[in-house]
């Protein structure tokens, strides 16, 4: 039955407003949505880890550590849900040299390639040379559970020669790696299952590039963790339901 013109403009916002009422719920459903954890107490101790711009592992994202970055790198982008790949751009690194993050990396992305998405809050720094010039591009992962780093991945210019001395002197001489196609040298310092790995390589135009990324190999278990678990309780939940219509 064809609807009056009359109810039709009446029916129209309705509509959208179950619409936004949705997406608003869907948004005010995601746990941390407003980048705000809190930080259980820590007793006095001081993060020993490996840590960037002093974000280690037990570091919580809030505001106050949003302003900080904001002073050091620059204004942020910001995604919610996004893929972790740990494996970066560099595929072979993980499976030959870290096995515990190679399996890492298989949990937490399908066999067959296909996106999947995760509760992660993603940080982007893409102008942080406007505050930093040693630095061209960061970005930070932190677990949208609880607000922890799961990964920091840093891009720098020729003056990230500067950058590897400096983490030489900090946590001492790093192990050096067969280097993969394309870089000139592989590095990294490991922590318990913590990693730091430095990249040297040349890009497209011949200028020397570095690479830096940081693992927070406890925090992404527990994202795993938290992630099969909820899954769990969906599926429970779905078959209760399932048996609920009977």
């Amino acid at each position: 039955m064809a609807i009056p013109l009359q109810r039709k403009w009446f029916v129209i916002p309705i509509a959208a407003a179950i619409v936004v009422t949705g997406a608003l719920a869907l948004i005010l459903s995601q746990p941390g949505q407003d980048l705000n954890f809190t930080a259980p107490p820590t007793n006095g101790q001081a993060d020993t880890g490996f840590t960037f711009l002093d974000v280690g592992a037990h570091a919580v994202l809030d505001a106050a550590l949003r302003r900080r970055l904001e002073d050091r790198l620059g204004s942020e982008a910001i995604a919610f849900r996004t893929p972790v790949d740990l494996r970066f751009t560099f595929r072979e690194l993980l499976p030959a040299h870290w096995p515990h993050l190679a399996a890492l990396d298989d949990q937490l992305n399908p066999p067959l390639g296909e996106r999947r998405e995760h509760h992660t809050i993603k940080l982007m720094y893409r102008r942080a040379a406007q505050r930093n010039p040693a630095l061209e591009y960061v970005e930070m992962l932190f677990s949208n559970f609880d607000g922890r780093p799961l990964t920091h991945y840093v891009k720098a210019g020729p003056a990230g020669s500067d950058i590897l001395a400096e983490l030489e002197k900090k946590y001492g001489p790093p192990d050096d790696l067969p280097a993969p196609a394309g870089v000139s040298r592989a590095s990294a310092w490991r922590r318990e299952d913590d990693l730091l790995v430095a990249i040297a390589a040349v890009d497209k135009a011949g200028r020397p590039t570095y690479h830096f990324i940081f693992y927070f190999v406890e925090n992404l278990r527990t994202l795993v963790a938290r992630e099969l678990a909820e899954e769990e309780a969906q599926r429970k939940a779905r078959r209760e339901a399932g048996r609920a219509v009977f």
